[in-house]
């Protein structure tokens, strides 16, 4: 009763196990959810530019509908012209190279033959250990009407800039503001006054200033740079990631004026990132369920695999370092070692702390939500410290589960379930070699009177006595198996006359510890039946057994007389 009841909670445990992993998977659903309803057309090709998949706003772009798109690439479908396509091709072999591109402005192809000009970035990512391409769509048609209108006539449409949405900025050649719109103003923070007295070096994040530089000098001599991507500072310190496009005026073939449309993505560069975290976190936690389910894999390639996997999920992976800690034992990758910026997690498992989670960067990051990490990184961090706990926690009870299949609960030696197995392997060899098997059936006298006089708890600590002796006096290779309720078996592979060796030195082991250290009030004796197979004893197995039974019995009845 106790072994089944124990099994049941162990099956119970189990269940629970697997209902998390359900709930991972809800998580998954939330992701695609996301994925689905992005402003901006997001699409998956694999890398021969294979569409894959693709969400709402691709499908409004393109005019086609999702399951027009799946498999087809975009060759096919002819989404780009003839000219752009080793522009296109150009991209998707950065992608191949493992490098993101964009912004990209292409004029599209749609189904009803019109054609929108889109921007487009594109990521290398790796999704159930699949390389794929994560595409970024946005259709720039509104915006590409308006900085052809300001070509037009600057004056003309003042008004217009003034109360635009995007950023609209003029520039003298001594780098002062001479023109900014109510847009930028008031995302920057500052009063008309204030900004008459400011340079662009004033307002330019310090990360772009060298790039400011080195735009200038094509800005003078193609007068327009068509996508520019930066960073402004505002009054109150705060970074506004801005996207746009600037010309240069000139006269008489020197600048007189830069102009510049620029647009505020900061909440479109914070979503983005946030996306391209959860992608990387999903691609690990991806690849550690990859790992759990390749056939034969032993907890610590797992563990290995697992520390392996972390630094590409991390902000700065070249520089990021990780190490599993379990009951003990240290799985890391080639490069840690312990740094001062380090976020680590907890591994429990049934609610009791047995190892740590740590990750580190090597060398110092800006600072950020914890440190130089991502909230989202802490969450990872957790997410994995919690999955490695729950993959041990199974593979634990997985290898109970077996051992308890196979081990007799009370004694520890193995029970007769492993029998035909054991027996079919070593009849296979001893057949093959001409080699005998020794086998001895023992049986514990008088154990009814143990249990009657002493209860049965007694009698548990007599087996578990007498299964210690039997397992201290074979070999490595012999097997010993509680055969029935006080009958043990042993299995002897190679043995030629042995058996009475065996049986001499376990008798005398059970003698020497009546009288050393005695559990009862009289000694505990064994009865034992030795037999030995060989290839010509034209016996079968089974023969053997009821022999070393009758002569066990035998051997009992000298022991014990006719009482027994």
């Amino acid at each position: 009763m106790e072994r089944t009841h124990e099994t049941d909670r162990l099956r119970e445990r189990v269940l629970e196990l697997e209902q998390l992993n359900t709930e991972l998977q809800a998580s998954e659903e939330r992701f695609k959810i996301l994925f689905e309803h992005a402003p901006d057309g997001y699409y998956i090709s694999d890398l021969k530019g294979i569409l894959t998949d693709g969400n709402k706003a691709a499908e409004e772009i393109t005019g086609y509908k999702r399951k027009e798109l799946i498999g087809k690439s975009f060759l096919k479908l002819k989404l780009v012209s003839a000219e752009q396509l080793p522009r296109a091709a150009a991209l998707l072999a950065k992608n191949v190279l493992g490098k993101s591109t964009g912004p990209d402005e292409f004029s599209l192809n749609r189904r009803d033959g019109s054609i929108v000009p889109v921007e487009i970035r594109t990521h290398p990512i790796r999704i159930a250990g699949q390389r794929l391409v994560l595409g970024i769509a946005r259709d720039v048609s509104a915006r590409k009407q308006a900085e052809k209108s300001l070509q037009e006539s600057e004056e003309r449409f003042r008004d217009l800039f003034d109360n635009a949405h995007d950023l609209v900025q003029s520039l003298g050649p001594d780098g002062r503001f001479r023109y900014v719109n109510r847009a930028w103003l008031k995302t920057l923070g500052y009063t008309r006054d204030e900004m008459a007295k400011l340079t662009m070096h004033d307002v330019l994040h310090p990360d772009f200033h060298s790039l400011c530089m080195e735009i200038f000098q094509p800005l003078t001599a193609e007068r327009e740079i068509a996508r520019v991507e930066a960073a402004f500072v505002s009054k109150m310190g705060e970074r506004i990631e801005i996207e746009g496009s600037v010309s240069c005026r000139l006269r008489e073939g020197e600048p007189v004026a830069t102009r510049g449309i620029l647009r505020d993505i900061t909440e479109r560069k914070r979503m983005e990132n946030a996306l391209h975290e959860r992608v990387k976190e999903l691609s690990c936690l991806y690849g550690i369920s990859s790992l759990v389910e390749k056939p034969g894999i032993s907890l610590e390639e797992i563990l290995q695999g697992t520390a392996e996997l972390i630094p590409a999920s991390w902000q700065y992976p070249e520089v990021t370092c990780a190490r599993l800690t379990l009951q003990g034992n240290e799985y890391k990758t080639q490069n840690f070692r312990e740094a001062a910026w380090r976020q680590s997690s907890n591994i429990a498992m049934e609610g009791e702390p047995v190892g740590c989670v740590d990750v580190c960067y090597l060398e110092e990051k800006p600072e950020s939500d914890e440190g130089p990490f991502l909230k989202e990184e802490r969450l990872l961090v957790n997410s994995i410290a919690e999955r490695v706990g729950r993959i041990a926690e199974r593979r634990q009870l997985e290898e109970k589960l077996a051992r308890m299949a196979r081990h007799d609960p009370l004694t520890g030696v193995y029970n007769r379930h492993v029998l035909d197995e054991f027996l079919e392997r070593e009849l296979t060899r001893s057949k093959r070699y001409n080699r005998p098997i020794g086998v001895l059936l023992i049986d514990v006298n008088r154990f009814k009177q143990v249990n009657d006089r002493f209860g049965h708890a007694m009698g548990d600590k007599v087996l578990q006595a007498v299964a210690d002796i039997l397992q201290h006096n074979v070999r490595n290779s012999d097997i010993v198996i509680r055969y029935g309720g006080d009958e043990f078996l042993i299995v002897l592979p190679e043995t030629d006359g042995e058996t009475e060796l065996v049986k001499e030195r376990i008798l005398a082991e059970v003698a020497r510890r009546n009288k050393a250290n005695p559990l009862l009030d009289f000694p505990v004796d064994l009865a034992i039946g030795s037999v030995h197979w060989t290839l010509d004893s034209g016996k079968s197995m089974e023969e053997v057994l009821v022999e070393a039974d009758r002569l066990m019995y035998e051997d009992k009845e000298k022991q014990s007389g006719s009482d027994q």
